[in-house]
């Protein structure tokens, strides 16, 4: 449940606040650097919403208006790791490939044509890499020249319907959770923290941002172990980050002691400041 709120008025702050939080963390993951993907009409290609890619003309709009977060909250999330104690840690990245892609073809081509780090990220993280700082994957643990190196949105969706369907194929939905049967497709709710019944399932329906944040959750936690996520993240999708960072201890039991959310301005920023105006941060303990 969520333990405490704060409003971060600096990154000394905010920085000072997370480490006090973390300083009993065993395994760290940060997920930061989250872009959405750009359709290019001229080019008809899918591109990263980061400034090294934003460089044309007909880019300009789109690069003003979504470019700086990703880069702005890679930047933090190094300054965070400078501050952690020393112990295990990851970074990883979320794409957002599924709100402005026109199809499942030119998803896999912008997987095979941007299949590493922007060389931004790659240039900032150079100045804190040691041996123990790592990138994670899907797949696992990595270096930070990688390939293929992206946690993607569409596909976290898929696989979390594919858990649940999985959990009510065997039974094996945990105490608590309502299944309901009926002409319109199997649903799952469970109440949250007010008692308010939340649905977290629907076979007729496509997975939302909560349930995808909650399936990477789960993917992260048994891949590395980890005890504690730091999530860098839009703060327009907050009503889906926080509900979605209840769910995996109570549908899947995953063994993840604390989450950090911090809720960032992600449109027209320019620097950190933009950045931290208006900041949340929420801090779950489990």
């Amino acid at each position: 449940m969520i333990a405490d709120r704060q409003l971060p008025l600096s990154v000394e702050a905010l920085v000072e606040s997370v480490r006090r939080e973390c300083a009993n963390s065993k395994v760290i993951v940060i997920q930061a650097g989250h872009f959405l993907l750009h359709y290019d009409e001229e080019r008809q290609r899918l591109v990263p919403s980061v400034e090294t890619t934003m460089i044309s003309a007909e880019h300009e709009k789109v690069r003003l208006e979504f470019a700086g977060f990703p880069f702005l909250t890679w930047k933090l999330a190094c300054r965070l790791f400078k501050a952690l104690p020393t112990v295990s840690s990851y970074m990883s990245v979320l794409v957002n490939d599924w709100q402005y892609v026109p199809s499942g073809l030119e998803r896999k081509n912008f997987y095979a044509e941007f299949s590493r780090l922007p060389t931004t990220y790659l240039d900032e993280i150079r100045a804190i890499r040691d041996g123990n700082v790592m990138f994670l994957t899907p797949n696992g643990p990595a270096d930070f020249s990688t390939s293929q190196p992206y946690f993607s949105e569409r596909k976290l969706r898929n696989q979390y319907d594919r858990r649940i369907e999985k959990l009510i194929k065997t039974n094996a939905l945990p105490e608590g959770i309502e299944l309901n049967i009926g002409k319109d497709g199997t649903t799952c709710r469970v109440s949250d923290v007010m008692g308010v019944k939340r649905e977290v399932y629907h076979s007729s329906k496509d997975a939302d941002c909560s349930n995808e944040v909650a399936e990477y959750i789960e993917q992260v936690c048994r891949l590395v172990s980890c005890d504690t996520i730091i999530n860098l993240y839009p703060a327009i999708c907050k009503e889906f980050v926080e509900p979605g960072s209840e769910l995996p201890t109570r549908l899947f039991r995953t063994p993840i002691s604390r989450i950090i959310n911090l809720a960032l301005p992600s449109t027209g920023i320019a620097n950190e400041r933009d950045l931290l105006d208006g900041a949340e941060m929420a801090i779950h303990r489990f």
